[in-house]
């Protein structure tokens, strides 16, 4: 499967997540189903910013990248704060909701933005090597309390966009 391709049907799942947990009355339930979103968020956002993202920077995507890679740290920020709460915590619900609307939101914004000006400059060959690479990844990071890997990259990633960008001018 090729790296966006993987990208959209993880998101997919995580989409189906978020709908279980809107669904869910009891207070134990919509606790152990944050856990599995915040496992899949984590996942992604460590397969985008350890592969996918250094892959596909590029001139023509860096903007698009540095957005995702903002929004990505929003979701991460809020991951973090959901991890010190419980379910039965004021405000746990309202993260929670906030959560669901950053992931979906960055998700439309890669869907329309990044993908498309990937799909310009990487070849199918490449998104497939790609996505095989994100695959073994995500498969190494499943069954893993993957959750508390959003104390990350994101930094990293983001000042080497603006360090080249000082280059690039």
């Amino acid at each position: 499967m090729n790296a966006i391709d993987l990208l959209n049907a993880q998101q997919l799942t995580v989409d189906g997540l978020f709908a279980q947990a809107d669904r869910a009355i009891r207070l134990d339930l919509k606790e152990r189903l944050f856990v599995s979103i915040a496992d899949a968020l984590a996942i992604r956002a460590t397969i985008e910013e350890r592969i996918f993202y250094p892959h596909v920077l590029g001139e023509w995507t860096e903007e698009a990248l540095r957005e995702s890679l903002q929004e990505q740290f929003g979701i991460k920020r809020l991951i973090a704060d959901l991890l010190e709460l419980r379910a039965t915590s004021p405000g746990f619900e309202e993260k929670l909701q906030i959560l669901k609307e950053q992931a979906q939101h960055q998700a439309r914004s890669e869907k329309s933005g990044l993908f498309p000006k990937v799909t310009e400059v990487v070849d199918d060959d490449q998104l497939r090597s790609i996505g095989h690479d994100m695959q073994s990844m995500m498969d190494a990071l499943e069954g893993t309390d993957a959750r508390y890997l959003v104390r990350g990259r994101s930094g990293a990633l983001m000042r080497g966009l603006r360090t080249r960008k000082k280059q690039i001018a």
